[in-house]
Order: structure tokens, then C-alpha cells, then sequence
């Protein structure tokens, strides 16, 4: 009994002293423990100021977006790092006669106390290309078919019709077009349509200046095709009789929808002259063939051939004017 009183007495005794004492010992242990020297990895954005257009030079080789480093310092410094937060590196290229950039630790700003020991990639090697500039025309580009029964009337034209394109020079004068984003045509029924598309993207290195979209214009209609009937009687009408019509039949050429074409028949097609101002006794006057109207969807295309001779001949009772040689006087 006596030996438990001891032992509890022992615990009991300057209680405050020794939970000072335990306090104490943990904040020297992490001070010392965040003191100690350590090692960690971040990775910081890279932003490159290029020459200027007016230059006559521009960069193609590929610039990395960041670069990792190896950082070291004590265990608290790193620790209180956000990369989030930390500012890219501005690297200056303009220089047009470096074949080479050196990254060097100075240029990353870092708490004090942390030091850098490596960057990857620390070197960045430079391809430098004469820069051209060209303007070209916009090639509105059409894919599919349209749906079953119709087609595409004329050509897709853009709006504007032209880009400027700048680049280096070898593969600017290797460009003769630039073509928008594909548009469906199995999307689209009949009518005229507009659409605000992107063009293409540019080729590497490659850009437009201009702009990055156009208006793209383009007409669907209904599925048309042309059916001949050959071998028409030409009639006249006028009221004038005894006429000789040469060619007496005519080929006559008509579009439509292919069920309405194919619908028809020759009796529906009646070609015809207006002889009324047909002079009698004059000789072949050439006259316009006409035809009488056609089924609704369905147009003339042409005739052929597109006027005949007509020649009447002359009144009864009218006598052909004698013809006397001149008298010579003597």
C-alpha cells in the first residue's frame, strides 16, 4: 500500500513542470525535424516572348509548356511550396541567331533558402524559319450525300472567300486552299442554306490571321433529269393555209423530277408556229417554235432545232409584178 501512495505521488507531484517539460521536447522535435534538409519535385509553366511579325523570322521548334524542378531545401520551405502559385519562367527568344536556350536557376523565383539542383529539360534547342505570308481562297467543304431524291444545285461558295495565311515560307507557298470543317450534306432538305462554319485547323506553325470561321452557302434541291421526245409534228396557228414547214418535226428536250418525266408521254408535248405574219409569196421566213404548256414540275430545257422555215405560197388572183428590162433612149 505504501508502495502505490509512493508511485502515485511521483505522478502527482509538480504536474505542471512536467507537462511544460513534454511540450517543449515536441516543439523541439519538429523544429529540428523541419530544419532538417530535403528534396522535392515541382513543375513550373514556361512562357516564351518570340520575335516580332515585322521580323521576317519565326520560331518552329516545339517549346516545352513546363519544366520539373529539383528543389531543395529544408523540410518546412518545400513543404509551404504551391505550385499552384508560383510564377511561370519568362524566357526572352529573340534572338534569331540562337541555336540554343539555357535555362538557368536564377530565373525561377523561389523562396529564400530553397536552391535548385537540376531542371529537365534544361536545354532547348531552336529552329528558326524565314516567315511568309499569303492570301487564299476558301474551299467550302461538302461530305455524304443528300438524302434520297435530291441534290446539290451549283457550288458551295464562302463568305468571305478569302484568308490570310502566315507561316513559315516553305509551307505557306506549299498551301493553294483552305478548307473549312466538313458539313453533312444528309443533314440538310431542299432549300438554300447558311452555315457559320470553322475552317480547318492550320498545318503546325501555320495560322490565320484574318479569321476562323466563315458563312459556308450551299442550295439542295429536288433530284431532276432531262428526257428527249424526238420526232414531233410542228402545227401552225394563224390561219394561213398551204404553208411548207421545213424540218416538219422537231426534238424537243424537258426537265423534271425523274417519276414526272418518265410519267410522260410524246401527246403531252405539242409543238407550235404563230403564222400570221407569214408573208405569202416572199420565200422561207424562219419562225420560232413554241410549245403549249407543260405539266406543272415539268420546264423546257431546249428545242431543237429552235425555229423551222416556213414558205407560203402566193394569193390566188394576185399576179407576180412583171419584171421589164430598163428602156435606153436613143
Amino acid at each position: 500500500m505504501n508502495t502505490v501512495a509512493r508511485i502515485q505521488g511521483l505522478l502527482t507531484r509538480n504536474v505542471g513542470l512536467k507537462l511544460l517539460s513534454l511540450v517543449t521536447a515536441v516543439v523541439l522535435f519538429f523544429a529540428v525535424r523541419g530544419a532538417e534538409d530535403a528534396q522535392r519535385a515541382v513543375f513550373v509553366e514556361v512562357v516564351a516572348q518570340t520575335p516580332a511579325e515585322d521580323s521576317g523570322h519565326m520560331l518552329v521548334s516545339e517549346l516545352p509548356a513546363k519544366v520539373r524542378l529539383t528543389l531543395r531545401g529544408s523540410s518546412s520551405q518545400l513543404s509551404s511550396i504551391r505550385t499552384e502559385e508560383m510564377d511561370p519562367v519568362e524566357i526572352t527568344l529573340v534572338d534569331t541567331s540562337l541555336s540554343y536556350y539555357y535555362f538557368e536557376p536564377a530565373g525561377f523565383d523561389l523562396p529564400a533558402g530553397v536552391r535548385v539542383e537540376a531542371i529537365a529539360p534544361s536545354t532547348v534547342p531552336l529552329v528558326w524559319a524565314e516567315r511568309g505570308q499569303r492570301t487564299l481562297p476558301i474551299e467550302v467543304r461538302l461530305v455524304g450525300e443528300p438524302r434520297e431524291g435530291y441534290s446539290l444545285f451549283g457550288e458551295p461558295t464562302a463568305e468571305p472567300g478569302e484568308v490570310t495565311v502566315t507561316g513559315p515560307e516553305s509551307e505557306v507557298a506549299a498551301m493553294v486552299a483552305v478548307e473549312t470543317d466538313p458539313i453533312q450534306l444528309g443533314a440538310y432538305g431542299e432549300g438554300g442554306h447558311t452555315e457559320v462554319v470553322r475552317l480547318r485547323r492550320a498545318p503546325d506553325h501555320v495560322r490565320y490571321t484574318s479569321r476562323e470561321s466563315v458563312r459556308a452557302r450551299f442550295q439542295i434541291t429536288a433530284e431532276v433529269s432531262d428526257r428527249s421526245f424526238a420526232g414531233l409534228s410542228v402545227l401552225q396557228v394563224g390561219g394561213q393555209s398551204r404553208l411548207t414547214i421545213r424540218p416538219p418535226v422537231i426534238t424537243a428536250v424537258v426537265r423534271g423530277t425523274p417519276d414526272q418525266v418518265d410519267a410522260m408521254g410524246s401527246d403531252m408535248i405539242v409543238p407550235y408556229i404563230d403564222v400570221a405574219g407569214v408573208t405569202p409569196g416572199v420565200g422561207a421566213e424562219p419562225v420560232q417554235v413554241q410549245l403549249q404548256e407543260l405539266p406543272e414540275g415539268v420546264q423546257l430545257v431546249r428545242v431543237e432545232p429552235p425555229q423551222v422555215f416556213v414558205t407560203s405560197a402566193a394569193r390566188p388572183g394576185r399576179a407576180e409584178p412583171s419584171r421589164r428590162p430598163a428602156s435606153s433612149e436613143r
